[in-house]
């Protein structure tokens, strides 16, 4: 029987990106599917925040929604198709849902969060039997540089996500305050143990630090409220 996977975060400052970047390409594979690119993501969310609630309030029940696409480790220039994913972590399990769309990544790169097109999300999410309650809207678009390796000994999958930062929110989420990067990256680790393979325990020392990383929530911390309705 195949070993859960698990899945460990560490936050790391930004600034030392390229540093353990390069620490961790002596040590590790890098991933013959995905080496290195840029990743976009425009999460889903109810009106109310109701998704964003469960990861802030540690629910045994999670759920993220989200459209994602790819582009160039350098450029940034958008390729390829878009895909529709659910993940959900229902305590120590995790399972996710993954479906290719029609639409062209260098479109979505550029379309407005606003863009009623967005809204047929739900009724893909409804043929896949996925209820939330009512109708998901589009929250935040949000972009990163991501490198991703093998560990040798034990197969895990890591993956180094660095410049995260908010591209476009929409307009009744806020505005994008600032649109720079976040202070901190995160390191992820997906294997089928509870620590860090043994190679990279140094990584604690080079200034990365376990805890529990969302990029939705972070990059919506950026953002400035809405403005009041203007009344005659």
């Amino acid at each position: 029987m195949e070993r859960p996977q698990r899945e460990l975060k560490f936050a790391f400052p930004n600034r030392l990106a390229d540093l353990l970047r390069a620490w961790v390409d002596v040590r590790c594979r890098p991933d013959p599917a995905f080496a290195a690119g840029r990743i976009a993501s425009i999460y889903f969310d109810l009106p109310g925040g109701a998704l964003l609630d469960e990861k802030l309030n540690s629910d045994y029940l999670k759920t993220k929604v989200r459209l994602r696409w790819y582009g160039d480790w350098h450029t940034g220039r958008p390729a390829g198709s878009v895909f529709l994913e659910v993940k959900q972590r229902i305590g120590g399990s995790r399972k996710k849902y993954r479906r290719p769309l029609d639409w062209a990544a260098a479109d979505l790169d550029r379309r407005p969060l606003e863009d009623v097109r967005l809204l047929d999300v739900n009724r893909w999410l409804d043929a896949a039997g996925f209820r939330f309650g009512g109708p998901l809207r589009p929250a935040i678009c949000l972009a990163y540089r991501r490198r991703r390796w093998l560990e040798p000994a034990t197969g895990a999958r890591i993956c180094l996500d660095q410049d995260i930062a908010p591209v476009r929110i929409h307009g009744a989420w806020g505005v994008v305050a600032r649109g720079q990067p976040l202070a901190d990256g995160v390191f992820e680790v997906k294997g089928p143990d509870e620590r860090l393979p043994a190679a990279l325990q140094p990584l604690i020392a080079l200034g990365c630090r376990r805890e529990s990383f969302s990029k939705f929530q972070r990059c919506l911390a950026q953002r400035r409220a809405p403005a009041p309705p203007a009344y005659a």
